[in-house]
């Protein structure tokens, strides 16, 4: 019995080296404030190297039998399609946003990893995962460099029979503005109050956009 047990402690350091390649998938997760963290990609991880050793080395008691044939690629292709129900439960749809999708094809890389590892492919596993830390630094990177558009609200008085669009069309025309939305209400002495969302890069200031529109003759007023 004592035999048994120290054959198959020697499997446990590719279940803890999954572990630890886990854990650092997980905390990168983590770090950007993701829902699944260290400790799920860890035990994803983990589960998939546990499951791959049985696969191999859990059934030498009953191959010695001709009657029983074994294949060990079944497991892997069925903690494959598990993974599947894990991930989608870290994907939200909310109002056509879908957030999500990244962790749950990193768990899905996780348990690529723990399978790998299970199977004693070391190399293998610990190079899949530096690439995929590698490639997580560069995205992050690259998003810390890009400054995402400002979008302001605008709201111009007109004088009554002004042709909107053709204001509008003229400001995004000759202004580094686009406009996005906007919407016209008629107010009491005739005039239209047009409030317009308009978008621009970081690095534009909107003072120009509002002083051209104070400019044009057929506006009266101005306000943001």
């Amino acid at each position: 019995m004592k035999d048994i047990l120290m054959s198959q402690f020697i499997y446990m350091p590719r279940i803890l080296l999954a572990l630890i390649c886990g854990m650092a998938l997980g905390y990168e997760r983590k770090r950007q404030m993701k829902t699944a963290g260290v400790t799920t990609h860890a035990m994803v991880a983990a589960a998939a190297a546990l499951m791959m050793v049985v696969s191999k080395y859990g059934f030498f008691d009953v191959t010695v039998f001709d009657s029983v044939q074994l294949d060990p690629s079944r497991i892997a292709a069925g903690v494959v399609t598990a993974i599947s129900f894990l991930g989608a439960g870290v994907i939200f749809n909310r109002k056509m946003n879908v957030s999500g999708l990244t962790t749950a094809a990193g768990l899905w890389m996780t348990v690529g990893i723990g399978v790998a590892v299970g199977c004693g492919m070391y190399g293998a596993g610990v190079a899949s995962t530096v690439i995929i830390l590698i490639l997580q630094a560069v995205v992050h990177w690259r998003r810390s460099l890009y400054k995402p558009p400002v979008m302001e609200c605008i709201e111009l008085v007109v004088e009554k029979h002004q042709d909107i669009g053709a204001i509008l069309e003229e400001i995004s025309g000759c202004r580094k503005s686009m406009i996005t939305n906007m919407s016209v209400s008629r107010q009491a002495n005739g005039r239209m109050k047009v409030k317009v969302y308009a978008s621009h890069a970081n690095t534009y200031s909107i003072e120009n956009t509002i002083k051209f529109m104070e400019s044009m003759p057929e506006v009266v007023s101005v306000k943001y």
